[in-house]
């Protein structure tokens, strides 16, 4: 039972300060990413640690594009948002 409550906390812990978004891409440069969400728009940093993921396959931040449909994992970092991962919708 110990097992089981002690695997949770560590899930809420590891998504303590997370946030999880779902969009398209407004506009990318080398270091930031901007994803407009039914709620506005969003702004990330991208980081040399960003993962960036494609129909499952590794891929990077200039295969992103205006338009496009992307999920964003990001944590709270330094004052800002990080993309921690990036998955990229699409073909």
């Amino acid at each position: 039972m110990s097992l089981v409550f002690g695997f949770t906390a560590v899930l809420a812990q590891a998504h303590q300060g997370g946030h999880d978004v779902r969009g398209v891409v407004a506009a990318v440069t080398a270091d930031e990413l901007t994803v407009k969400t039914s709620r506005g728009e969003e702004r990330f940093a991208l980081t040399p640690d960003t993962e960036f993921v494609k129909n499952g396959k590794p891929a990077a931040a200039r295969d992103l594009k205006p338009t496009q449909r992307v999920v964003v994992h990001s944590r709270k970092q330094n004052g800002r948002m990080e993309a921690i991962k990036v998955q990229l919708g699409g073909p």
